[in-house]
């Protein structure tokens, strides 16, 4: 699988390995740190999970504390909506019609700076999702197939292309699934290098205005809205885009029938997923809706910018 939708030269796993300052026999040590403590600290054990944890510790900086906080968020956030974590099984007709509506494929190619770059475009100009977090189902079915895999990178940049995105979909995004996506986003650690809004409408710049009243200036800087593809090449090079958007890289409908075929045929694994729960009630950790959403009580590292 990883030659084929995610790939990474060794002179790529060399050069983050570098970046960091580590050998890949130090980065097997703390995986195994890493592999302790979660027995110690009563949270799923899991087979097979090294990789899982090798995602952890590149978003954190090889921060071992810090990985801690985004493994715990991590199967946190899995067992407080666990509701809607069970429906992250492919093949079902949820599957099925969630696979539609949304285009979604992490790229082969890193990027020039070593970013793992995924594209996200929403395809429901009739407004068929019950709500904004069903368009989340592909991108977290993807996303537990990438952790699952061994990748080495320096950073995630997303493109969300807003092309087609109407007042039908904007709909969907209630506070209280505004709240969740938040809290989700929060909970991981996920270390960006940028977020890039594609295809934007003219009412974007004036969301763009109001946003910067309430989110970190760091953040901000990390924020890029563009009307076309042009200014996006500023950023990241055409040789690593999809074809539609002016790259060599396959289609992102290519691109995202590749993952959806890769998710379809791992079932047992994603049934696997859904025992992934911690033990206890953590209903108390839930955002409500006339919270920050910047986090819970202090409990969960803020989203990773640097």
């Amino acid at each position: 699988m990883r030659a084929r939708l995610m790939q990474c030269s060794e002179d790529e796993k060399r050069a983050v390995l570098k970046h960091h300052d580590c050998t890949e026999e130090e980065l097997e040590q703390l995986i195994d740190r890493i592999k302790e403590w979660i027995v110690k600290a009563n949270l799923p054990v899991e087979e097979n999970a090294r990789n899982k944890y090798r995602t952890a510790l590149l978003n954190c900086k090889l921060s071992l504390e810090r990985a801690k906080e985004c493994l715990r968020g991590y199967y946190h956030i899995r067992t407080i909506y666990s509701d809607f974590f069970d429906m992250l099984v492919p093949n079902t007709k949820d599957y099925m019609l969630a696979k539609q509506l949304v285009k979604m494929a992490f790229l082969p190619k890193l990027s020039p700076d070593l970013s793992r770059i995924a594209i996200v475009r929403i395809d429901d100009p009739q407004g068929q999702a019950p709500d904004g977090l069903f368009y989340e189902l592909i991108p977290i079915l993807n996303t537990e197939l990438r952790i699952a895999t061994e990748d080495y990178f320096l950073s995630n940049t997303i493109i969300i292309d807003l092309e087609g995105f109407g007042l039908k979909n904007v709909i969907k995004y209630t506070p209280t699934v505004n709240n969740i996506l938040v809290h989700l986003m929060v909970s991981i650690n996920l270390r960006l290098q940028g977020l890039h809004f594609l295809n934007t409408p003219p009412i974007m710049d004036k969301v763009m205005f109001l946003v910067k009243n309430f989110l970190p200036t760091k953040f901000i800087n990390k924020v890029h809205a563009h009307k076309n593809a042009d200014t996006l090449y500023k950023f990241i090079p055409k040789e690593c885009l999809p074809e539609n958007y002016g790259g060599s890289l396959q289609s992102l409908e290519d691109l995202h029938e590749d993952w959806c075929k890769a998710s379809e045929s791992q079932e047992e694994f994603f049934e696997k997923l859904l025992t992934v729960k911690c033990e206890g009630d953590l209903s108390d950790m839930r955002i409500k809706d006339n919270d920050s959403g910047f986090g819970v009580d202090g409990s969960f590292k803020k989203l990773a910018i640097d």
